[in-house]
């Protein structure tokens, strides 16, 4: 049986290397995320996020507990 993966996009403050790294910390070792990816050549910081089980309200919650902004990408 196949897993529903759900593909979000947010728009972030994410600006530096550093900032990838703390956000690293925090969905890189969160079982419920596949994958994860910031652009951070992109002028919206875009983080794009892998999950089978989480919401779009979740990932604003882990990174905004990082101290970091997001929001949804329509």
């Amino acid at each position: 049986m196949e897993s529903t993966k759900n593909i979000f996009v947010f728009k972030t403050n994410i600006h530096t290397l550093n900032d990838k790294l703390i956000v690293k910390e925090i969905l890189g070792n969160h079982h419920q995320i596949e994958e994860w990816s910031v652009d951070l050549q992109d002028c919206d910081k875009v983080l794009r996020v892998v999950t089978p089980a989480l919401t779009v309200n979740n990932i604003i919650e882990l990174i905004n507990e990082s101290g970091y902004e997001c929001r949804e990408l329509e």
